[in-house]
């Protein structure tokens, strides 16, 4: 990765109108996070299939010490040189993201922005789930049932940790959990 990595970022980017930027913030170490922006032209959009990692271009890689929806604007346009004007950019509306983007979008507004079908579904979800009663008490008992669990015979059964800053985006493995252990 290190020997290819630095390789796909750096070479030469086609200028097209037609390029759709994926952007996202890697995990926080410390104090820095990084804007990673990766590209495919609308062209090569597979049909009949999902999206792969290997469908993409990877266009930028951005350390940021602080992430505002200004810092993030000044990024993107920065990256306009690699790949000229995106048509389209695809993020998770956290606020600096979607922030960066409406900024940018004020000086090209052939843009469009998209918001990431996971975390979209995420959202829904949450507002289904986060005030359910019947849900609350599934997610408590299933808490329980870790600590009750984990160090004993029946650590098999253990649920999957509660991730809390995603854990609407994560339902599935815990409902997944549930009915397993309820067929067996």
């Amino acid at each position: 990765m290190q020997r290819i990595g630095p390789a796909a970022f750096l070479r030469p980017k086609e200028i097209a109108d037609d390029w759709v930027w994926i952007v996202d913030h890697s995990i926080q170490i410390g104090q820095c996070k990084c804007l990673v922006i990766l590209g495919i032209r609308l062209r090569d959009f597979p049909r009949g299939r999902p999206l792969c990692h290997q469908d993409m271009e990877p266009i930028a890689l951005v350390p940021m010490m602080s992430s505002t929806k200004h810092t993030v604007a000044a990024r993107l346009e920065e990256v306009v040189c690699r790949t000229g004007v995106p048509r389209a950019i695809l993020d998770d509306h956290g606020a600096d993201l979607h922030g960066g983007v409406e900024i940018f979008r004020e000086a090209h507004p052939r843009t469009s922005e998209f918001y990431d079908i996971k975390h979209k579904a995420a959202c829904l979800l949450k507002s289904r789930l986060e005030n359910n009663p019947r849900w609350k008490e599934y997610a408590s008992q299933s808490g329980q049932t870790k600590s009750a669990v984990q160090q004993t015979a029946l650590a098999c059964l253990t649920p999957p940790s509660h991730r809390s800053k995603a854990r609407f985006m994560n339902v599935d493995g815990l409902v997944d959990w549930g009915v397993k252990t309820l067929a067996l």
